[in-house]
């Protein structure tokens, strides 16, 4: 560590520390909150809603490697902006090994990504289960969970004061 020669060189060296543990913090214990919050979401309100009619399933365990279904974890991809702000995204494609049929898109150039297809929904199908079409605002949903006064909140405040913890940075009250 750096000796400080100066109160202001100080107050910077400690802001800069006090921000790498923040990322740090936002990228380790918090990120996985909210990645366990998406993926109740993803299955409450997309997997548990129907059971396909035309296709089946990739899910988290086909056995096919990485980067499957929708429920796959390793789907959920974050990164920090501005320094401050955690950002996780579900980036699941279409599934590669389907033949594909007039019951829902093809994942051609012209076509909505997957995510944005359960999400907002998808008129032009000619399923007998309506089920499949209607939006399911699984994202939409799992930031209610965590926002301020939602159920999941608690679970991200007490990741991050642990991950501010592991930097020295917070002392945890044992009462809670």
């Amino acid at each position: 560590m750096k000796i400080a020669k100066s109160f202001k060189e100080l107050e910077k060296q400690i802001k800069e520390d006090l921000q790498k543990a923040v990322v740090n913090t936002l990228q380790n214990e918090v990120a996985e909150i909210v990645k366990d919050v998406i993926q109740h979401h993803i299955q409450t309100d997309v997997y548990d809603v129907y059971e396909p009619e035309h296709y089946e399933r990739r899910g988290p365990d086909r056995g096919r490697g990485k980067g499957q279904g929708l429920g796959d974890r390793d789907n959920l991809v974050e990164h920090i902006e501005d320094d401050q702000t955690l950002v996780v995204n579900q980036v699941a494609t279409y599934n590669p090994y389907k033949n594909y049929s007039p019951v829902y898109p093809h994942p051609g150039s012209n076509s909505p990504n997957l995510v944005k297809l359960i999400v907002d929904g998808y008129s032009g199908h000619n399923s007998n289960s309506a089920e499949y079409a209607k939006p399911r605002p699984f994202m939409e949903n799992a930031n209610s969970s965590l926002s301020k006064g939602g159920r999941n909140y608690a679970d991200l405040d007490e990741a991050f004061e642990t991950g501010l913890a592991r930097h020295g940075v917070y002392k945890k009250n044992k009462a809670r």
